[in-house]
């Protein structure tokens, strides 16, 4: 899939890396609600802003290529 010239293959990468982005915060938000590790629980919900963050970037940068 990411054998693409130039502007096709970034692109490309910015849609896998929105998705990756996207099923992290899913993830996160199911580990918070039913995880069982305190410490993970708490990872999870400090790392959502910057990982929301990074998906504002990526798709930022999607809506101007």
């Amino acid at each position: 899939m990411l054998d693409r010239p130039g502007r096709r293959f970034d692109r490309a990468w910015l849609r896998l890396q929105a998705e990756a982005h996207e099923q992290a915060l899913w993830l996160g938000r199911r580990e918070v609600r039913a995880g069982h590790s305190r410490w993970v629980k708490d990872l999870a919900r400090d790392a959502a802003p910057v990982v929301r963050h990074h998906l504002h970037l990526v798709r930022a940068e999607l809506d101007d290529r």
